[in-house]
């Protein structure tokens, strides 16, 4: 075999070497991508799962009081206001500020971290 025929096999080994060890390196990065996006898809179905639970909860204890419970008026706000209008009126507040939390987190966050959020 000549030297410039073995040349071109060895060059073509470390090509393909090269080619192959670049190939690994892209199904490790693929496969970490992968890994990060299910635990993110597992957190927040955790995260809706726990939500549904605390909104069975209040479904559930609010189904517990008397239909009239809610038209009756609120004495201690002195407003008149009925209590399934606190109630709502509580639940939209809270969600709101729910929500600028939310935001104010996503904020403070950096590039990777708020893809996550």
């Amino acid at each position: 075999m000549s030297a410039t025929r073995t040349r071109v096999c060895a060059t073509a080994v470390v090509f393909v070497f090269r080619g192959f060890m670049g190939f690994v390196r892209v199904i490790s990065v693929i496969s970490v991508i992968v890994a990060d996006l299910i635990g993110i898809v597992v957190d927040r179905v955790h995260r809706v799962m726990r939500l549904l639970g605390m909104l069975l909860g209040l479904a559930v204890a609010l189904g517990a009081l008397a239909p009239d419970f809610f038209d009756e008026r609120a004495p201690a706000l002195g407003t008149g206001t009925s209590v399934g209008t606190v109630i709502r009126g509580l639940l939209q507040h809270h969600t709101y500020h729910q929500g600028q939390i939310a935001l104010l987190k996503r904020a403070t966050m950096s590039g990777p971290q708020r893809r996550k959020a």
